[in-house]
């Protein structure tokens, strides 16, 4: 993606969130808002994705960390056929988010421990491919809350849309009860973002925690039994906002910040 694409999507993306501010109180200050990179590492077989989480338990994250990332989250599927590592990368600003890579390059230790996986031959990859999506965070939740730590897992939600008019719609709906639905249905909200550069765009994203699959099941039950949902999903000007819905249950790695 070049620079004018990027700038062009940024501006997109603060006409949907300034959409989404009418329902803030008239004239108070915005809070800054949180950068996110999630990065999908795609693997060929246990033994890789084992290999590719030491590499970045013992190397890339304390690395990352000297450099000023993070926190940062490290998540694998529940679904164990599917060999993928899921980073999630806490930026303050966009600036910080597109010079990661650069920050960790003109790091000598970085470098060196790192120079066997990282000098990796095409005959043996590291990983198959890797996925990246840069998001900036909605204006009502503009900062990520890492949940408590012990047993836990995540569900990360991609909504996409048909037209940026139409994502702009589901932001605000967020923004008119459904971040307090989230709360009584019991769900701990980590993070919501919408993409300024990745894939299957126009689309936003956000990540919810529970303690296991049976909170997960009875907290999505009552979100559908709650009737303010009910009455907001109802609502015309709502209608047809999200056009594919894509869910992933993950579990955190034992090094996850997150």
């Amino acid at each position: 993606m070049n620079r004018r694409e990027l700038l062009g999507n940024t501006l997109a993306a603060s006409l949907l969130a300034g959409t989404a501010l009418s329902t803030q109180e008239a004239g108070a200050a915005p809070a800054p808002r949180d950068y996110y990179e999630l990065r999908t590492y795609r693997l060929a077989s246990s033994a890789k994705q084992d290999r590719m989480s030491a590499f970045l338990r013992d190397v890339a994250l304390p690395a990352a960390k000297r450099v000023g990332v993070g926190p940062i989250g490290v998540f694998v599927p529940v679904d164990e056929t599917q060999f993928a590592i899921i980073l999630l990368l806490v930026h303050a600003t966009m600036r910080d988010a597109l010079t990661t890579n650069a920050r960790l390059a003109s790091d000598s230790t970085f470098r060196s421990d790192g120079k066997e996986f990282l000098s990796q031959p095409p005959s043996d990859p590291a990983f198959i491919r890797m996925e990246s999506s840069l998001l900036q965070s909605f204006p009502g939740k503009p900062k990520l809350q890492a949940p408590k730590k012990g047993p836990r897992l995540f569900e990360l939600r991609t909504y996409e849309s048909n037209s940026e008019a139409s994502l702009g719609k589901k932001v605000e709906m967020f923004h008119s009860g459904e971040f307090e639905m989230f709360d009584r249905a019991g769900f701990a909200q980590v993070f919501y973002g919408i993409t300024l550069a990745g894939p299957r765009q126009p689309n936003l994203t956000y990540m919810l925690s529970f303690a296991d699959q049976a909170a997960k099941d009875k907290g999505w039950a009552a979100f559908g039994a709650d009737p303010e949902w009910k009455k907001l999903s109802a609502d015309p000007q709502y209608a047809n906002t999200v056009s594919k819905v894509t869910s992933t249950v993950l579990k955190p790695t034992d090094f996850s910040a997150i």
